[in-house]
C-alpha cells in the first residue's frame, strides 16, 4: 500500500496481517482502504452451501417419515 506505507499480509485462510505502521491510526487507515478491495473479491463458501443442501434434504427425509406435509 502506497499511502500509508505499510505491507498487508494476505492469507487464504482470510487473516491479514499489517506491518511497518509507525502509528496506530496508520493502521486503521489501511484497513479502511483495503476492506472494501477484499470484500469485492470474497469467495463464498462452498462447505455452506453444500451444508445448507444437505440440512434441507435432511428435513425433507424427516418430514416424509414423520408423515408431515
Amino acid at each position: 500500500m502506497k499511502q500509508p506505507k505499510i505491507v498487508l499480509l494476505i492469507f487464504v485462510s482470510g487473516k491479514i496481517v499489517l506491518t511497518g505502521a509507525k502509528v496506530r491510526d496508520e493502521i486503521y487507515t489501511a484497513f479502511e482502504n483495503i476492506y472494501p478491495v477484499l470484500r469485492e473479491f470474497r469467495k463464498v463458501q462452498q462447505w455452506f452451501l453444500v451444508f445448507r443442501q444437505q440440512l434441507g434434504l435432511l428435513a425433507d427425509v424427516c418430514r416424509a417419515w414423520l408423515k408431515i406435509d
